[in-house]
């Protein structure tokens, strides 16, 4: 592990500490479980539609691709699956596309935050300059969240906003002060 990498154990706001590593396919049940448990809202934050069935397609893709072009991360506490994270290379780009999604009962725990800083830390090593993220206007936790990250938001193209970071600079660290303060940890 790069010493800059964000470590694999890392405490929560509320103490607890969450453990993220790679996706693998033995991680389908869990997966499943986390797409199952989440609200209508947040489902349809992550997949711009409501469909359960979509979101089972992607763990199944996900997993049936762990150790491939997909990095996906998983996010557990107490051995319990609560957040995912992907990425995937835009082809033809230096760019590395991102999505996450938080349990709701573990929303706001700087879960989000760490699954970014992760991320952004596995784009750099392969070769990517930035980092994009498509969010869905009404998403306002998971824009605040790349916000407070240094992404800043190109003009929206399909109706949702564009948030990019230019990963060639400082990697986003969860745990820097910000102006005299904690950068905000909250999770998405």
């Amino acid at each position: 592990m790069n010493p800059r990498d964000p470590p694999p154990d890392a405490a929560l706001r509320d103490g607890r500490v969450v453990h993220i590593r790679p996706v693998t396919r033995d991680d389908a049940p869990a997966l499943h479980a986390l797409h199952r448990h989440a609200s209508e809202q947040s489902i349809y934050l992550r997949f711009s539609s409501r469909d359960r069935d979509a979101a089972d397609r992607y763990v199944d893709h996900i997993c049936a691709d762990a150790d491939t072009e997909h990095r996906a991360l998983i996010a557990e506490l107490d051995g319990q699956a609560v957040a995912l994270a992907d990425s995937h290379h835009t082809p033809g780009t230096d760019d590395t596309e991102i999505a996450v999604l938080v349990h709701d009962d573990y929303q706001q725990l700087g879960i989000g935050t760490l699954l970014v800083a992760h991320l952004a830390a596995r784009a750099r090593q392969t070769g990517s300059r930035r980092l994009v993220a498509e969010v869905l206007p009404g998403n306002t936790r998971g824009l605040h969240l790349l916000t407070r990250s240094r992404f800043h938001a190109e003009l929206p193209v399909t109706g949702a906003t564009t948030m990019v970071l230019d990963i060639t600079r400082d990697l986003p660290d969860p745990f820097a002060a910000d102006e005299g303060e904690r950068v905000d940890r909250d999770g998405w």
